[in-house]
């Protein structure tokens, strides 16, 4: 008597990890293709999560490639000797996280700011102006977040309980005319020569993430109309706007460091300073600063670049050194 074929177990799709390994993400991509969903990688800092690639890989590895891919949605093919798995899939991640902006030009920036592999254009990088005030600050009152939850949760269970529906969205008429209308606009804005390569690359993509954030904004707004309407591109492009002015805010701190700025780190780090004031900085280095508000000027150049923070003195203000 033969025993029967045990059945396979029910594959679990996942719309979000935390394990960042390729292989995890081939698994889980490879269950969630059935359903036609992407991935959502959610990391406590960028840092680790760019640093991971390739890290356990002997003769180095192509994980760096991997997410590149993703991006655009590449078809990728996985194959792991060690379980003899086979996994081809349509790439597909949202990947979602914080950085130190000095962290920031230490792993994503490390080679430069040129474009040297595209994966510097591909994020959108969102600069808070957030200013600590020491007041209790209610974000239930102003955030409500429920609606974008049960939205989520809507779009889960139906692609989950009707796998075999694959729902397509276009632009109506006027969106249409919206979108490309920006698209030449953005043609434009590269070939006026005000940009430098890295941000007219940086533009060219940014028509692709205009057209997925009006079909997210649609979607928020009434998920059942499969007409994405000029409206929605009309918020995709403001949201266009605010993400150009944050990638302008990190290239300019990185092509405009100051050489004098660079000069008073290795000071403070050369005589262990944990902090300084603008006057004792210009007393110690008076040949290369000229004045207590110059000195002021660069530890203000050397905060916003991440390096430490302004913090108000007896006689003024002071520069707290964050610590490598």
């Amino acid at each position: 008597m033969e025993l029967p074929i045990e059945p396979e177990k029910p594959m679990k799709p996942r719309l979000m990890t935390q394990d960042i390994t390729k292989e995890t993400l081939a698994y889980l991509m490879n269950i969630n293709s059935k359903f036609h969903l992407g991935l959502a990688i959610y990391v406590d800092e960028l840092a680790g999560f760019i640093k991971s690639w390739n890290q356990y890989k002997r003769g180095g590895g192509n994980d760096k490639e991997y997410f590149l891919a993703s991006w655009s949605r590449e078809r990728q093919n996985i194959v792991r000797k060690s379980d003899k798995s086979d996994y081809t899939f349509d790439a597909s991640h949202n990947i979602v996280g914080g950085i130190q902006p000095k962290v920031l030009y230490e792993t994503l920036f490390g080679k430069g700011i040129e474009c040297y592999n595209g994966m510097i254009e591909r994020w959108l990088y969102c600069c808070s102006e957030h200013k600590e005030t020491g007041f209790l600050y209610n974000s239930d009152e102003e955030y409500d977040l429920s609606p974008f939850t049960e939205i989520c949760k809507k779009i889960f269970s139906n692609v989950v309980l009707n796998p075999e529906i694959r729902h397509v969205y276009c632009f109506d008429n006027k969106a249409k005319a919206m979108f490309q209308k920006f698209r030449t606009k953005i043609v434009h804005l590269k070939q006026s020569g005000k940009y430098d390569d890295i941000t007219q690359s940086y533009l060219e993509k940014q028509t692709r993430y205009t057209a997925r954030l009006a079909l997210i904004l649609h979607c928020l707004h009434n998920l059942e109309e499969k007409s994405i309407t000029s409206f929605d591109v009309y918020n995709a492009i403001k949201l266009f706007r605010y993400f150009k002015s944050c990638f302008e805010v990190i290239t300019d701190n990185k092509l405009n460091y100051d050489k004098y700025e660079e000069r008073v780190l290795n000071f403070i780090k050369r005589k262990n300073l944990k902090i300084v004031s603008p006057s004792d900085l210009f007393r110690n280095n008076k040949s290369k600063i000229k004045d207590a508000k110059t000195a002021k000027v660069i530890l203000e150049g050397l905060a916003n670049k991440g390096y430490g923070r302004m913090v108000k003195a007896r006689n003024g203000v002071s520069f707290v050194y964050y610590e490598s």
